[in-house]
């Protein structure tokens, strides 16, 4: 979903500094049927970058109704580089957001050394980003302001839209990406995903479990959400609390004594009173900033151990809850200024991240508390009778209305009602039993493991591991190696093997 004027996805806004991971073991597995990239003849110079190769192929945009045209699937292939060994099955790299290309995933997988080795990678722009058509949504695009403003804003995609609203979620994603496997021959594949990519990485893996050879899920949800865990982000406020805290006690700069208290303590203050006040700015008026439960949120959401990404230091944040206990405000409210959002914030191109694709992405493949097909007035009455019957205490430290401020759950309630409805997983659908490994982090603020867990109750059988001061994507080598090596082992053994690295910060 996007909030504010800043779009906040699911994954990674920033594509991190990619380092090289190894891993000792030794492949043993199918060999893949398929000629490879350099094979085929769709497969041409990539302007993304050059050891890539770009393709794309033309999809149904209706695979019901021919009639409503084509759209073009653009994809890119690296190559494994370990020419001396035999090449293992290829990885199919699904992006995260929904509303991010491809080469943000395909980013993330090379990174991992024992997949660039021993694995051609292929990663596909999902329709409705990059290459595949973007969509650009303006009022969504350009960002907004308030809950009424991004009413307006979806409902104006909806409309735009039309009857291709509901074509754009990880159904019809699962299919073009099997549209792409058979276009370049590839059979069986890997699969990896990051963030919200697990939701297509189940789509396509009930779908065509005969082609599936291993799975790895980093840092995702499950797609069956009864409960509605994801719908309304239940468990992650008390979740991002405990990280950022747990965050602060590895840190030797972050010198508070209960840091998950001074966060509490932090979040009532603003949700019984919002603290504003002004902020130079060099070269500009002064600005004023108001810090509510939102911008709380959005903060600690923001913090991690990676300030090169874009993170916020723990230590500043702590240091900057401890100055406003004494009545010093200037530290958070320019803070605030930086990572909460605010009108001066420029969206991106919708080709780099489409808003219109995460809205529509987000309400095909969500379970709502409403039926599709209700009219909206319905809609509304049913999603303010499930929010009332929520108990008080569910999004502790925040209030019911403070947190929903920051999430908006309610999101889709204007979004058309399907001609053609096309689950994310049908009901009757059973998940494949192949070799497959779910990563959480304990210091992700993003998808914390309480929403990891709900995916290895999909997949009993999956080898389950919490990493160790591991963020959002669990992968990310500014975690350490630890994640990408456990990747790479299985991708090229099927067998995880020892985790204990998982179980101290690197």
């Amino acid at each position: 979903m996007v909030r504010g004027r800043r779009p906040v996805t699911v994954a990674v806004a920033v594509l991190l500094t990619l380092a090289a991971c190894t891993s000792d073991a030794s492949p043993h597995r199918k060999k893949s049927t398929g000629a490879g990239p350099s094979a085929s003849p769709l497969l041409g110079a990539c302007p993304l970058r050059g050891d890539l190769r770009c393709g794309s192929i033309e999809v149904p945009l209706d695979r019901a109704n021919l009639g409503a045209g084509m759209i073009s699937i653009s994809f890119s292939v690296h190559t494994h580089t370990d020419t001396e060994s035999p090449a293992g099955e290829p990885v199919f790299a699904v992006p995260g957001g929904p509303g991010s290309p491809g080469i943000e995933a395909m980013g993330f997988a090379l990174g991992i050394g024992a997949i660039a080795a021993h694995h051609d990678v292929v990663a596909i722009d999902p329709r409705g980003t990059g290459a595949s058509g973007a969509l650009d949504c303006p009022d969504l695009q350009n960002g907004w302001n308030h809950l009424r403003e991004l009413e307006a804003a979806v409902t104006a995609c909806g409309e735009q839209l039309g009857d291709a609203a509901d074509r754009y979620g990880a159904g019809d994603v699962a299919k073009d990406m099997e549209a792409v496997r058979r276009a370049l021959g590839f059979d069986p594949i890997d699969l990896y995903a990051f963030s919200y990519g697990t939701v297509p990485e189940q789509a396509y893996a009930v779908r065509f479990p005969e082609h599936v050879n291993a799975l790895v899920f980093d840092a995702g949800m499950a797609v069956t959400d009864p409960e509605h865990v994801w719908g309304w982000r239940l468990g992650i406020p008390g979740a991002v609390v405990r990280a950022v805290a747990l965050m602060c006690t590895r840190d030797a700069a972050c010198d508070v004594a209960n840091p998950a208290a001074a966060l509490r303590w932090l979040v009532r203050r603003v949700a019984r009173d919002p603290i504003r006040g002004s902020v130079e700015r060099p070269g500009g008026d002064p600005e004023i900033v108001l810090v509510g439960e939102a911008e709380v949120a959005s903060l600690l959401q923001s913090t991690g151990t990676c300030v090169v990404c874009g993170q916020i230091d723990p230590a500043q944040v702590m240091a900057a809850v401890a100055a406003s206990r004494r009545g010093d405000l200037d530290p958070l409210l320019r803070l605030a200024d930086l990572y909460a959002g605010g009108p001066g914030d420029v969206a991106p191109d919708p080709s780099d991240f489409s808003a219109g694709d995460n809205i529509a992405a987000f309400c095909n493949d969500q379970d709502f508390v409403w039926e599709r097909t209700d009219p909206i007035d319905v809609r509304r009455r049913k999603f303010a009778a499930a929010l009332r019957d929520l108990p008080p205490q569910a999004f502790e430290p925040y209030s019911r209305d403070g947190w929903n401020g920051f999430t908006s759950p309610g999101a889709c309630l204007t979004w058309p009602a399907p001609d053609l409805f096309e689950p994310a997983v049908p009901a009757d659908a059973e998940f494949p039993d192949v070799p497959t490994l779910i990563l959480a982090g304990d210091s992700d603020t993003i998808v914390p493991p309480v929403v990891v867990e709900t995916l290895h109750e999909e997949f009993p059988n999956a080898t389950f591991v919490t990493v160790a001061g591991a963020a959002h994507p669990v992968t990310g080598p500014a975690w350490g190696d630890c994640a990408a090596e456990l990747v790479g082992r299985l991708f090229d053994t099927l067998a995880v093997g020892d985790t204990s690295c998982a179980q101290t910060p690197e």
